[in-house]
């Protein structure tokens, strides 16, 4: 499992800097991709709280009889329920502070030192 991890780690860490490089050629398609890729990687997250606990009940439903599964599939389920609620209290306290604050959520305006629009949305 470890090892896994490290490769997926080394494979991360290699290719992020190829797609950014291949998507990013301004401000604006900066701010594009890292929105976009924080909005999957948080669906990504709560996928995985998912299966975890979904994986944790199959386990405590499976192993009745032998109480160190029984208590490992418990610790799954609540190790998913925890992570999924820490998941969406930060999606609410980001949400709850745009609003607070009155931040836009669309696209900023980028403009240039010479005054022309360079990206985002319009600047009217």
């Amino acid at each position: 499992m470890k090892k896994t991890i490290k490769i997926f780690l080394a494979c991360l860490v290699f290719l992020v800097p190829v797609a950014v490089a291949a998507q990013v050629t301004d401000v604006a398609s900066l701010y594009n991709f890292l929105a976009g890729t924080i909005d999957k990687l948080y669906f990504v997250l709560l996928s995985i709280a998912l299966v975890v606990f979904i994986w944790g009940l199959g386990k405590f439903i499976l192993s009745a009889g032998d109480e160190k599964t029984h208590a490992s599939g418990k610790q799954l389920m609540i190790w998913g329920v925890v992570s999924f609620l820490v998941l969406t209290l930060l999606w609410a306290i980001v949400g709850m502070l745009v609003g607070s604050f009155g931040l836009d959520t669309n696209t900023p305006c980028f403009v240039d030192k010479n005054g022309q629009q360079v990206g985002g949305a319009d600047c009217g």
